[in-house]
């Protein structure tokens, strides 16, 4: 990946519409697309922290399309701490799909080479 390789030591993060319920859902995606998906985040050293298993259950009431990925090293210390529908009953639709936060109990960086650490809020 160009970004790693411009880039080496910096964790890499990808947040998007992924278009896919990675909860095994029969509606969003299919299952070999599904595979596929996780295969590839797998071979990229990277791990989603939003599957709908990931997500507190009664949070959402269909499970999210849009995705964050982080390096795998960190997906156990991350979790979904909020979500919202996109979609309510005073403003109507909002957006597509719904929206998730996440909090990474991760509190520093120390990239190859530099003495200084770089602190994530």
């Amino acid at each position: 990946m160009q970004l790693r390789a411009t880039h080496p030591g910096v964790p890499l993060f990808v947040a998007g519409d992924l278009n896919m319920d990675l909860g095994g859902s029969p509606w969003d995606g299919t299952v070999r697309g599904r595979q596929l998906l996780r295969d590839g985040v797998q071979a990229a050293g990277m791990a989603c922290v939003t599957s709908t298993d990931r997500i507190p259950a009664g949070m959402l009431a269909h499970p999210p399309i849009d995705h964050v990925l982080v390096p795998s090293g960190w997906a156990e210390r991350c979790s979904v701490v909020a979500g919202w529908e996109g979609h309510d009953d005073v403003h109507g639709r909002l957006s597509d799909p719904s929206g998730l936060v996440i909090e990474s109990g991760v509190d520093e960086v120390r990239r190859p080479g530099e003495a200084e650490r770089c602190v994530l809020p």
